[in-house]
C-alpha cells in the first residue's frame, strides 16, 4: 500500500494565489498542504469529526474535556507546558474548540520554526500521555471556563434553547462540561474534596456529584463507589472516548506556510502517519498500557480494568446519537427535528421569555424547517435568509425601522445539521418596537404568506415562460437567485487569502463537511444558473413559516417583568392537555429561569390571517440591486505585467499628490494584488468631535476635551449609521462596506469594496453627512436608547478580566471620568444637541479632508474623487458660515490628541475592584508594564532609546 493516494485539489478562486495539495495518507488521515509563498507564519489544524453530539448522556462535556486533554503533553514531549512555551517564544499562539459535530486543534507560528512546532502538534495525536493528575487538574480548567459563560447572555440562551429540544436528541446535550459532569476530584489527605468550595452550580443547577449517575454503574461492579473510582472512570472514559473518534479515518489535517508543498509533504506525512487506531480490537498500541500505581489494590485495579469494558460500551452507545459529518452519509439521513410542538403543550406558537443580563431587547421568530445540510449551493434556506433578512426598501426591516421599531433584524439557520434545520429571525428592538412586538411577528408572517404567493405564480408560469404576460414581473424570483448567485461567485473569485492561522481551522471543518474539491467553494454557487433555482423546494420551507410550526423567544427586561406579573397572580399553573405545565421553568445546567407561555388565540388567529391589501403595500421583494458592479476591469494605468498578482512585490508607501490648506490626498494604484477592488478613507479633520472651545485664566479662549461633545459626536455617527442603514444595504449585498468612526483627530468615513462604483458611494455619504436632514427624532431615540442600555448595564454585564481592563484604561488614558459620568451625560442629551452639533462641525476654520486612495483607482479618478469631496464639504461650510455659526479664535487654538498618562518611574500602582456583575464567579488579575521612553512619533520626536 502506497504512503499516500493524491486526492483531487480544492477548486480555487481567481484572486487565490494559494497552492495546495490534497492527500490521504495510508492510515485514512486526509490532508491538505498549502504553500502561501508570502506568509511570514506557518499554521496546521487538527479537526475530529466527533463533539459533543457524541457525549454520553452520563458525562456532559467529554468531549470538550478531550479537546483539554489532548494539550497536556505526549510520550515524546512529556512537559505539560511545552508546547505553549515554545509557541510564545517564538511568534505563535493556539487554539482548540469543540462544537457539538467537531472537535479543532489549531496554532501558528514564524514560519522558520514550523517544522519542530508541527512535531509537537502531531504527537499529541500519537501518544498522548491523559496523566492521571492532569485530569483532576484539567477539570478545573473546564468548570472556570463554564463559569465564564455563566456571564455571557449568549450562552445562557443557548442553554435555554437546549432545555426546550426534545431530551432524547443529540442537540440537548451539555457541550462545555463542569466539575459536577466530569467528577475527577479526589479526597486529599484530610478527607475533604479537593477544589470544592465553589458551589455555584449546585445552587444554580447542574446538580452536585452525590447524584452523579456514574455511581450507580460503578456500584453495578462491586457494589462500592468511592471518589476515586469516580475520578478513574472519567479517565477511563476519556481514553474510550479518544479510542473511539481520534480514528486517523476521522481526522483532517490542514498545514500551511511559506515551505514548498514537497516540504511540507516530507515534514506531514511521516508524523500524522503514525497515529494508529485504537479503535481496533486487535489494537496492540504500545500508548495503551495503563500503568497504575504501586498503592492500588490489585482489587481496585481489577475493578478499574472492568469499568473501561462499560466505559467503551457507554461511549459507542453515545456515538450514535450524532449524525455523520459528510455530505454524503448526510443525505441518507431521516430527518429529526429536536425541536416539536408536543415538547411545550402540543400547540404552538408558545413564547419562551428569558432575562438578560445586559440591557437588549430581543424577539426571535424560531421555525424548525428540513435540513439542507447536504445542498450548500442549493438551499432554500440561503435565499430564505436572503430575504428575510434584506435591509432595502419594501423589506420587513425597512418597515419596521421607519416606524421607530427595531434597530437590526437579521436571518438565518439558528442550526444546520445533517438531521434538522433551525431557521431564525432576530430583531433588536427599541422601547416603543418592545410595545409593538406583536405586530412586527404578524408582519414577518405577512411577508412569508407573500413570499409563497409568489413562488406558488412564478411555479405556474415555470413551463418556459417566466414572465407572466401582463408584465408584473413574476420573474422576481429568478432576477434574485441570480442576482444571489452573481454576488456570491464574485465574491469567491475576486477575494484574495486571509491569514493563514483561520484558514487553517476553517479549512479542516470544511474538508470534512466537503470533501477536498469543494472545501473552499461550497456554498459559492459557483455552478448554479438562473435555472437551477429550487423553486419547489423554496415554496415548501417558506410555507412552513407560519404561526402553528414557530415559538418565539422574548428577552428583555420588560419582557420579564411582564412575565413576573402574569404568572404572580396564577398560583396554579396552566396545564397543557399533554401534561405540560406553562410558568416559570429552570434550566439544568445554568439554572437560568425562563418562562414558557401560550398566546391568546385571538393574536394567532390575526397572525395567520395576515394583513390588508393596503399594508401589503409597503413590503415586498427586493428592488434590482443597483450597487453591482458594471466592471472588474483593471485600471488603465495599471502596467501589463501588474496585471496579474505579484504579491512577493515589496509595499509602497502612498504618494502625496495633493497638499492644500483646504485638504491633501495620498494615492496609491495597487500593482501587487490585481484585484478590482479599492479603499477610500476620508477623515475629517476637526477638533469639533470632542473638544469645546473654553476660555482659560487668561480669558483666552482654548479647545479642552468635553465629554459631552465627545458623547454627543458618538451618537451623531450612531444616527447616521441607523438613517442610512436602508439606502445603502445594496452596497453591502454588492460587497461594498462603509464605516463612520469618531477619534480626536476628527470623523473618519472609511469605504470599501470593488472600485466602480465606490466613489459613487463615498460621495452619497458624504453629502448625506454634511446635510442635517439625517438628524431625525426617530433615529436619535434608537441611537440614545441604545447607548443608555449599554451604559447602565456596562458594570453589572461584564466578565471580571474585561472589568479589569477597563479599570485599568480609564487609570491611563480615558479623558472622561468613566462609565458613571458618561450614563448621566448621555441621558440629558436631546436631538438639539446633536443638530447644533453637526452645525458646528463645519464651522471649525481649520477643518480639512484628510482623503487615502488605494487600490485599483488611477491618479486621475483619485483627483477626480478628492475634487469633488471638497467641493461638497465648501458647500455645505459657506451657508453655515453665512448664518453666522463661526467663532473667532478658533483657528489659532490648539488640542490634544489620544494621551498615556506616565506612571511614576520606580512605583507600583495596584488598583482593586470587585464586580458587580451577580453572576461571575471568576476574578481577574490584568499587569501592565509600561516603558518610560517616549512613544516613537517619527526621528524628530523620539529619543534615541525609542528608536
Amino acid at each position: 500500500t502506497p504512503e499516500v493516494t493524491y486526492l483531487p485539489p480544492p477548486a480555487q478562486g481567481n484572486a487565490d494565489y494559494r497552492r495546495y495539495k490534497a492527500l490521504r495518507l495510508k492510515n485514512g488521515v486526509t490532508v491538505l498542504l498549502t504553500q502561501d509563498a508570502q506568509s511570514k507564519h506557518f499554521a496546521a489544524a487538527v479537526s475530529v469529526n466527533a463533539g459533543a453530539s457524541c457525549d454520553p448522556r452520563s458525562l456532559p462535556g467529554l468531549a470538550h474535556f478531550t479537546e483539554h486533554m489532548c494539550f497536556l503533553g505526549s510520550k515524546r514531549y512529556p512537559e505539560e507546558n511545552e508546547y505553549k512555551h515554545f509557541l510564545a517564544q517564538h511568534g505563535g499562539k493556539s487554539n482548540a474548540s469543540t462544537s457539538m459535530s467537531h472537535t479543532t486543534y489549531q496554532f501558528d507560528i514564524l514560519a522558520e520554526f514550523g517544522e519542530h512546532a508541527l512535531d509537537i502538534f502531531s504527537n499529541f495525536f500519537v501518544s498522548p500521555l491523559f496523566t492521571r493528575s492532569g485530569t483532576a487538574r484539567e477539570v478545573q480548567a473546564v468548570d472556570s471556563e463554564n463559569s465564564k459563560n455563566l456571564v455571557s447572555d449568549g450562552r445562557r440562551r443557548l442553554q435555554v434553547l437546549k432545555a426546550l429540544a426534545d431530551n432524547n436528541h443529540h442537540y440537548s446535550k451539555f457541550s462545555t462540561g463542569n466539575r459536577i459532569t466530569l467528577p475527577a476530584c479526589v479526597d486529599d489527605d484530610d478527607g475533604e474534596k479537593k477544589d470544592d468550595d465553589n458551589d455555584i452550580q449546585k445552587k444554580e443547577g447542574g446538580g452536585s456529584d452525590d447524584d452523579h449517575p456514574l455511581k450507580d454503574l460503578v456500584r453495578s461492579i462491586d457494589g462500592n463507589c468511592d471518589d476515586a473510582d469516580m475520578a478513574e472512570y472519567v479517565r477511563i472514559a476519556l481514553l474510550a472516548f479518544h479510542r473511539h473518534h481520534y480514528r486517523p479515518d476521522n481526522m483532517t489535517v490542514v498545514v500551511v506556510g511559506p515551505q514548498t508543498l514537497d516540504e511540507l509533504e516530507k515534514w506531514v506525512v511521516p508524523r500524522f502517519g503514525m497515529i494508529a487506531d485504537r479503535s481496533s480490537k486487535n489494537n496492540d498500541d504500545e500508548n495503551e498500557v495503563d500503568d497504575y500505581d504501586d498503592q492500588i489494590t490489585p482489587e481496585k485495579k481489577e475493578k478499574w480494568q472492568k469499568m473501561d469494558h462499560l466505559a467503551a460500551q457507554m461511549i459507542a452507545e453515545a456515538a450514535r446519537d450524532a449524525p455523520p459529518v459528510p455530505i454524503d452519509a448526510a443525505k441518507n439521513v431521516a430527518h429529526q427535528s429536536a425541536f416539536r410542538a408536543e415538547l411545550q403543550g402540543g400547540k404552538w406558537p408558545v413564547v419562551v421569555t428569558t432575562k438578560p443580563i445586559q440591557n437588549v431587547r430581543k424577539v426571535v421568530l424560531l421555525f424548525p424547517i428540513p435540513p439542507s445540510y447536504a445542498e450548500p449551493d442549493r438551499s432554500p434556506s440561503h435565499l430564505m435568509s436572503h430575504l428575510f433578512g434584506h435591509e432595502g426598501k419594501g423589506s420587513p426591516f425597512a418597515l419596521f425601522q421607519n416606524a421607530g421599531w427595531i434597530t437590526s433584524l437579521s436571518s438565518g439557520p439558528r442550526i444546520s445539521a445533517p438531521d434538522q434545520n433551525l431557521f431564525q429571525i432576530t430583531i433588536s428592538l427599541t422601547k416603543e418596537g418592545e410595545e409593538h412586538w406583536k405586530d412586527i411577528v404578524k408582519y414577518i408572517f405577512a411577508y412569508a404568506k407573500m413570499l409563497c404567493t409568489v413562488a406558488e405564480e412564478t411555479l405556474k408560469l415555470s413551463d418556459g415562460a417566466c414572465q407572466s404576460d401582463d408584465g408584473s414581473g413574476k420573474d422576481d424570483l429568478y432576477r434574485i437567485w441570480e442576482e444571489v448567485g452573481k454576488l456570491d461567485r464574485m465574491q469567491f473569485h475576486q477575494t484574495s487569502p486571509g491569514s493563514v492561522y483561520n484558514f487553517a481551522q476553517s479549512a479542516s471543518q470544511s474538508i470534512s463537511k466537503y470533501g477536498t474539491v469543494n472545501c473552499l467553494s461550497a456554498g459559492s454557487l459557483l455552478n448554479e444558473t438562473r435555472d437551477s433555482l429550487p423553486l419547489s423546494e423554496l415554496l415548501d420551507f417558506c410555507q412552513q413559516i407560519v404561526p402553528n410550526n414557530c415559538f418565539i423567544e422574548r428577552c428583555s427586561e420588560g419582557a420579564w417583568d411582564e412575565m413576573e406579573a402574569l404568572y404572580a397572580d396564577n398560583e396554579t399553573p396552566t396545564v397543557a392537555p399533554n401534561g405540560f405545565a406553562f410558568g416559570k421553568q429552570v434550566e439544568k445546567w445554568y439554572g437560568v429561569e425562563y418562562y414558557v407561555s401560550p398566546l391568546d388565540e385571538s393574536d394567532v388567529k390575526l397572525w395567520g390571517e395576515g394583513i390588508g391589501v393596503k399594508e401589503m403595500e409597503s413590503i415586498h421583494l427586493p428592488e434590482p440591486n443597483r450597487y453591482i458592479p458594471r466592471s472588474l476591469e483593471l485600471c488603465e494605468e495599471l502596467p501589463e505585467e501588474a496585471k496579474v498578482q505579484r504579491i512577493e512585490l515589496p509595499v509602497s508607501p502612498p504618494k502625496l499628490i495633493v497638499n492644500e490648506p483646504s485638504g491633501r490626498l495620498w494615492w496609491k494604484l495597487d500593482e501587487r494584488y490585481a484585484l478590482p477592488k479599492a479603499y477610500l478613507t476620508v477623515l475629517i479633520r476637526t477638533r469639533v468631535s470632542e473638544n469645546k472651545l473654553l476660555p482659560d485664566e487668561s480669558y483666552q479662549s482654548s479647545w479642552e476635551y468635553d465629554t459631552k461633545t465627545s458623547l454627543t459626536s458618538e451618537l451623531l455617527k450612531s444616527i447616521f449609521a441607523d438613517a442610512l442603514a436602508i439606502d445603502t444595504y445594496d452596497a453591502y449585498l454588492a460587497g461594498l462596506g462603509w464605516s463612520l468612526s469618531k477619534t480626536s483627530s476628527g470623523f473618519t468615513l472609511t469605504c470599501h469594496g470593488y472600485s466602480d462604483r465606490l466613489p459613487d458611494l463615498a460621495l452619497k455619504l458624504l453629502k448625506e453627512l454634511t446635510s442635517p436632514s439625517f438628524l431625525e427624532e426617530r433615529h436619535f431615540s434608537t441611537a440614545k436608547d441604545k447607548t443608555i442600555r449599554g451604559l447602565s448595564s456596562f458594570f453589572e454585564s461584564r466578565r471580571a478580566d474585561s472589568l479589569a481592563i477597563y479599570y485599568r484604561n480609564l487609570l491611563l488614558n480615558y479623558k472622561g471620568n468613566g462609565v458613571e459620568e458618561n450614563l448621566e451625560i448621555a441621558k440629558a442629551i436631546t436631538l438639539r444637541d446633536v443638530e447644533k452639533h453637526h452645525s458646528m462641525i463645519w464651522t471649525d476654520d481649520d477643518l480639512s479632508l484628510e482623503v487615502l486612495y488605494t487600490g485599483n483607482v488611477s491618479e486621475k479618478q483619485a483627483r477626480s474623487f478628492f475634487s469633488d469631496a471638497t467641493s461638497v464639504i465648501d458647500a455645505t461650510r459657506s451657508p453655515v458660515t453665512q448664518n453666522g455659526a463661526s467663532e473667532d479664535g478658533i483657528s489659532d487654538s490648539w488640542a490634544s490628541g489620544p494621551l498615556e498618562r506616565r506612571l511614576p518611574a520606580g512605583e507600583d500602582i495596584e488598583l482593586h475592584f470587585e464586580s458587580k456583575n451577580p453572576k461571575e464567579e471568576n476574578g481577574a488579575v490584568v499587569v501592565t508594564y509600561q516603558s518610560q521612553h517616549e512613544g516613537f512619533k517619527g526621528k524628530h520626536l523620539s529619543s534615541k532609546e525609542t528608536l
